[in-house]
């Protein structure tokens, strides 16, 4: 698919692309799309999450903050990987996205759950506009304390922080169902083929670009 970069914003350092589409398009929370500039000079594609959608525009948060220009020719691909499956039956849904970009990442999942019913709290110390109303906002030193709240959670992490959370938070003795979004290059835009997305789980090596971005946590690692 083809499209148009109609708006470029800035929040907090994070560049926000706003894409006229050919159509509209409807990624699940977590999905997220390969695009590459039309510029025959543009090799490798770029790994952009969705923010939001309005109609055929599309908010993309690109992993790479290069050569994007209001009027450029885009073409998109996917959306790819898989998203988030938190239970239905869980009412109270802790998300945990302490920096910008992580909390960014989490805003369709945090609206997708409100729509829903459920009762959200957000642990994040980003800078964020825009919020639904009912979305409660909580500084990151109260972690733990809604994970321990909430019915079911929901992470996103750099691909380096994985050993870190595990150690940090302890969850093993936590019996919730406990989703990990891991944010890293998917250059290769699903085909598993570059390694460079290798994710290290209990039953080896799966990459976040075909089986991913989306993880149990209780299936993880540390490298």
């Amino acid at each position: 698919m083809n499209g148009t970069i109609v708006e470029i914003s800035e929040i907090a350092g994070e560049l926000i692309l706003q894409v006229a589409l050919e159509k509209e398009l409807f990624p699940l929370p977590g999905q997220y799309l390969s695009i590459r500039s039309n510029d025959p000079s543009t090799v490798l594609p770029v790994s952009a999450y969705p923010i939001s959608a309005r109609g055929q525009v599309l908010s993309l948060l690109p992993d790479k903050a290069e050569h994007w220009h209001v009027g450029q020719e885009i073409s998109l691909r996917g959306p790819l990987g898989n998203g988030f499956s938190l239970p239905v039956s869980a009412g109270r849904i802790g998300l945990i996205g302490l920096t910008q970009k992580q909390a960014l990442c989490l805003l369709p999942l945090a609206r997708a759950l409100l729509d829903s019913g459920k009762e959200v709290a957000l642990v994040s110390d980003a800078v964020l506009q825009g919020l639904p109303m009912d979305l409660e906002i909580l500084p990151g030193e109260q972690a733990i304390e809604v994970c321990a709240w909430a019915e079911a959670a929901a992470f996103a992490v750099g691909r380096e922080e994985i050993g870190p959370l595990l150690s940090r938070y302890r969850f093993e003795s936590i019996r919730k169902t406990i989703e990990v979004l891991v944010i890293t290059e998917m250059p290769c835009s699903g085909t598993a083929v570059c390694g460079v997305c290798a994710v290290a789980t209990k039953k080896g090596w799966k990459h976040a670009c075909k089986e991913g971005p989306i993880f149990a946590l209780n299936e993880l690692v540390e490298e």
